[in-house]
This record gives C-alpha cells, structure tokens and sequence, in this order.
C-alpha cells in the first residue's frame, strides 16, 4: 500500500513538472544564469568525477589543474554554442538539455530500486557524471539532412575526452576509458531507442527522458511536433507527413515506448494518446502546430 502510495505521488510528480508543460525551446531565452548553472552545477563537477580529478589532489599540480580547467571551459562553450546557435535546430536546442536534466534530478531523488545499487559514493558520483555528460553531447553534431548524427556526436565526445586527457594526467586510465566508453554507448543508444527492459537502468532512464517529450501534455507535444517541422523543411511537405507517421508507427508498435519504470507510469499512456493523434492527423495531411513560413 505504501509503495503504491509512493509510485502515486512519484507519477504526479512527473506529470506535474515544468517540463511536462514547457513549450519554450527558443535557445535566444536561455539566461546567464541557467548556462552558468549548466558549466558550475554540471559540466564541470562531472569532468572531474569521469577524469577522476578532486579539488584537493595532491597528484594533480596547480598548473595541470589550471589546464584541465581551460580544456573544460572551451568545450563546454563549444558544446553550448551548437545548441544556442546553430539556425537548423528548433527543438534539439539547449532548453531540451534543460529539461532533460530537469528529469534527471527528479527522477534521482525518487526511490528507483533498480537505480539504487549497493555502490559507494564515489561511483554514484561517477554514474551520475555519465549522465550528464551523455546529455550533453547527445545531440551535440545535429544536422536534420544528416544519418549519423549518434556517430558524429560520439565522435565528438572522444575528441573533448583526447583533448583532457593531452594535458597529461593518466591515473586509472582503464576505469576512465570505462567510463567514457560507457558515455559513447549512451550517445550511440539514441539512433534507435531500443532497449530491453532488463538492460542498464540508468541507459533506461537515460533513452527514456531523452524521449520523455512524447508524453508531454497535448499542447505542448503539438508544439514539440511543430518545431519537428521546422526542423525538416527541407522535406517536401507531403513526404514529411508519410514519413514522420512511419516513425511515430513504429514507436506505438513496441511492447513499452518507455521501458524506465517512473517515466512509463507516467507519460506511456499519453504518448501513445500524441502519438496516434499525431499519426492521424499527418495521414490528413494535417501537421500539429505547423509553422507559417516555408510551408512546402
């Protein structure tokens, strides 16, 4: 009865959220203090957790330390211009890592048993940086015309992890490769969406807030479905409408669409409420919230 009770409040939670109702993905709004929250709060804490740095390493001079600083800085700035920046994106912009990292604290003060491993401090710490980091870069290269977007970000990752690790500091080399293979693993994860429910349940947690927008309240998937749009206008309109209902099909055609317990009691029922709605509508010739310019 407790549990139930727990899962209840859990699920309300989820539902009740910001990002369950944001429809604002315009990067022109972030503010500085949102970025400066992301780089602090975020990027920084997890560099140090995945290169196994701590503030008070005796290993680590103040001169390595300083380096490893300005190597962070710079890709945290080139991360967060391609998702402030680049003209092509609408919905994949720094407001979706907002809310992604919105889930992920929520969903880590919640009592997930398969989350809740027996491992130390430190490797929690370690876990959560994975997190994080994969956020960041998982739509990092984003280009709509493009098939390897996953490929291209992975890549990426690789080569901020090449440049941290030419600052020459290569304690525990085969635990940080571990972890950084881990965050490559999460990035690839996002070309198909599709796990088993048994696998890694923070990759589960992972794949399923990075889908989390299909089970937003209706308005707000409509207006998700509209920036979808605009970012492939270059699509002749007719052809975006039969191919954008053959992926969203394929969605409603898996046995769970979210296969992280807290995610799937709360939004699986409403994504496939958007989904088939979305679906019949495009088979109309209809597309949600359809931007007025360019219209093909």
């Amino acid at each position: 009865e407790a549990l139930g009770c727990c899962r209840e409040e859990n699920t309300a939670k989820i539902r009740n959220s910001w990002m369950a109702r944001n429809t604002n993905f315009d990067a022109a709004t972030v503010t500085k203090d949102q970025l400066n929250d992301l780089r602090e709060k975020r990027w920084l804490p997890s560099c140090r957790s995945l290169f196994h740095i701590e503030d008070d390493d005796d290993a680590y001079t103040a001169d390595s330390n300083e380096s490893f600083l300005l190597v962070c800085n710079t890709w945290f700035e080139k991360v967060i211009h391609m998702h402030t920046m680049e003209q092509q994106r609408h919905y994949h912009t720094v407001h979706h890592l907002l809310e992604m990292f919105g889930y992920l604290d929520l969903l880590r003060q919640m009592d997930n048993d398969d989350c809740h491993e027996d491992i130390s401090v430190t490797d929690r710490k370690v876990v959560n940086a994975r997190l994080e980091m994969a956020t960041f870069f998982h739509d990092a290269v984003y280009n709509p015309s493009s098939g390897t977007n996953e490929e291209d970000s992975a890549e990426l990752y690789k080569c901020f992890v090449a440049d941290v690790w030419s600052i020459g500091k290569q304690i525990e080399a085969v635990d940080m490769n571990k972890e950084h293979d881990a965050v490559v693993d999460y990035i690839l994860a996002t070309k198909q969406h599709r796990v088993s429910p048994s696998a890694d349940a923070h990759l589960r947690m992972f794949l399923d807030v990075d889908m989390s927008v299909l089970g937003k309240q209706c308005d707000s998937y409509d207006a998700y479905a509209g920036m979808i749009r605009q970012e492939y206008i270059h699509v002749d309109r007719t052809l975006y409408c039969i191919k954008r209902a053959e992926i969203l099909t394929d969605f409603l055609a898996a046995d769970n669409i979210f296969n992280f317990e807290p995610i799937n009691e709360a939004y699986e029922v409403q994504a496939r409420d958007n989904l088939g709605r979305e679906i019949a509508m495009l088979q109309e010739g209809i597309i949600p919230c359809e931007p007025d310019i360019g219209i093909q």
